[in-house]
C-alpha cells in the first residue's frame, strides 16, 4: 500500500488536500451481534467479527459510519516504529524534496489513468454481471430494488438515513442518542431534524410565517422526516443491501472514492485526520454503511470537493506502508508528525482501491437491465455495507 501526499507547494506542510492510494481487499464482515451498537453505545465502536475473529472497532467520525481496526500489519508497523533511525540520514532524505515529489507525481498521474473506465474488459464484465444479477430476480423484487435505488440516489439525504439503518438503528432519534447525550433532549433532536431537512431541501423555511396552514404543513413534514427511517427507508435499505450482498463478487477491479474530510452527523463525511492517522498506523478501515465508489476519476475528484486534478496540489511524497526499508519508515514518521502538528490538511480525500471479493454492482447497469434506459452522469459502483480496506 502506497500513500501519496499532495500539497500546494513543493515543500511540506502537506497541502490543501491529501489523497490515499489504498489497495483494498473488500470482504464483507459481520457484527459480533445483530446490531453494530449493541456492544457499545457509540456508533462505530465496539466488537465485530472479521473472518471469524473478534476485533475492536474504533469510530473514525461522529456518525460511526467508518471504523478502524488493528490487523497483523498494524503490529508489524508498530514494531517498525521502534527501528532506530539515523537523524542525519533522515534529514538528508527529507531535504531531497524534488526526488520525493517526482515519485509522488508519477503515482498521482498513474491514478488518474487507473479508474475503471480505463479498463474496458473489467468494466464490461461488471456491467454484464450486474445486469444479469438484476434480471435473475422476480419482477416484483426488481421493482423493490429500483425503488430503493431511487431513495438512495435522491438528493434529499436519504442515503445518510439508509446508512444509519444499515448500521442497525431502527430510528433517527435512537441513532442520535447513541452519538451524543445531548440528544436525550427531544428539543435537540428536533433541531437536528430541522437542520437536516433544510440542508437537503426537504423542508422549506417558514420562519415568522403568519400562514397557519403553512406552519402546520412544515411541522408535519418535519415529523415525517424524523420518522422516515422506520416509516419509509428501513425496508428499502434492507432490500438494497441484500441485493448487493448476493451479487457476484468483484475481483481485480480498480475503484475510486472521493470524499471531503469533514465530520458531521448529517452526512457521510469522514474525519480526515483520524482516517490518515489510522492508515499510517497500518490499521484496516471498515465502511459500516453502503460503500459508494466511482468508475471515473473526474467524478471521484468532484466528491473530493475539487473540480480537477490540479487543485489537489503538488504531490509531496509517496509512502510505501508495505516496505520495511528505513527510508519508508522515515517518511511515515514524518507524515505522522505533520498530522500531529496540524500541518497536513485532510479536507479532501481520494481513495484508490482494488476490489478483491467485493459484493456490489454497477448502478447504471443495474438500472438498465436490458441495455436500455437512462444512465446517470455518475457511473457509480455501489458496495454492500460492512466492507473493509486492508493493506495487502
Amino acid at each position: 500500500m502506497k500513500l501519496p501526499l499532495s500539497g500546494t507547494g513543493g515543500h511540506v506542510p502537506a497541502s490543501s488536500t491529501s489523497s490515499a492510494d489504498l489497495v483494498a481487499q473488500h470482504q464483507p464482515v459481520s457484527n459480533a451481534s445483530s446490531s453494530s451498537h449493541s456492544v457499545s453505545a457509540r456508533p462505530g465502536n465496539g466488537i465485530s467479527r472479521v473472518h471469524g475473529q473478534q476485533v475492536a472497532m474504533t469510530a473514525l467520525n461522529q456518525s460511526g459510519q467508518m471504523s478502524a481496526f488493528r490487523t497483523g500489519n498494524t503490529r508489524r508497523i508498530e514494531s517498525r516504529g521502534q527501528m532506530p533511525i539515523n537523524p542525519a540520514r533522515a534529514q538528508e532524505l527529507l531535504a531531497d524534496e524534488q526526488r520525493l515529489s517526482h515519485a509522488a507525481e508519477q503515482m498521482m498521474a498513474a491514478i488518474t489513468q487507473n479508474d475503471l473506465n480505463h479498463f474496458p474488459p473489467q468494466k464490461i464484465a461488471l456491467d454484464q454481471q450486474s445486469r444479469a444479477h438484476m434480471l435473475a430476480t422476480s419482477p416484483a423484487h426488481r421493482q423493490g430494488i429500483r425503488e430503493a435505488l431511487d431513495f438512495y440516489q435522491s438528493k434529499s439525504g436519504d442515503n445518510v438515513l439508509m446508512n444509519i439503518s444499515r448500521m442497525g438503528y431502527q430510528t433517527l432519534p435512537e441513532f442520535l442518542k447513541a452519538c451524543d447525550n445531548d440528544y436525550h433532549d427531544d428539543d435537540n433532536i428536533d433541531d437536528f431534524v430541522e437542520n437536516f431537512g433544510l440542508k437537503y431541501s426537504v423542508l422549506n423555511e417558514v420562519e415568522d410565517s403568519d400562514d397557519e396552514e403553512e406552519v402546520e404543513d412544515y411541522e408535519d413534514d418535519k415529523a415525517a422526516l424524523k420518522s422516515r427511517i422506520e416509516d419509509t427507508l428501513s425496508g428499502p435499505s434492507q432490500t438494497l443491501d441484500a441485493h448487493l450482498s448476493q451479487a457476484p463478487r468483484i475481483h481485480n477491479t480498480p475503484l475510486l472514492k472521493g470524499a471531503t474530510g469533514g465530520d458531521n452527523l448529517d452526512s457521510t463525511q469522514v474525519n480526515g485526520n483520524a482516517l490518515l492517522k489510522s492508515v499510517l498506523e497500518g490499521k484496516a478501515i471498515r465502511f459500516n454503511g453502503f460503500l459508494s465508489t466511482s468508475a471515473e476519476f473526474k467524478q471521484a475528484i468532484d466528491f473530493c470537493g475539487r473540480t480537477e486534478r490540479s487543485v489537489l496540489g503538488k504531490p509531496i511524497m509517496t509512502i510505501d506502508l508495505n516496505s520495511d526499508a528505513p527510508e519508508q519508515e522515515v517518511l511515515r514518521r514524518h507524515a505522522l508528525q505533520l498530522l500531529e502538528r496540524g500541518q497536513c490538511d485532510t479536507g479532501s480525500i481520494l481513495y484508490h482501491m482494488e476490489a478483491q471479493g467485493a459484493a456490489g454492482v454497477s448502478l447504471n447497469a443495474t438500472k438498465q437491465e436490458n441495455s436500455a434506459g437512462h444512465l446517470d452522469h455518475e457511473d457509480e459502483i455501489l458496495m454492500a455495507s460492512q466492507h473493509y480496506r486492508a493493506c495487502t
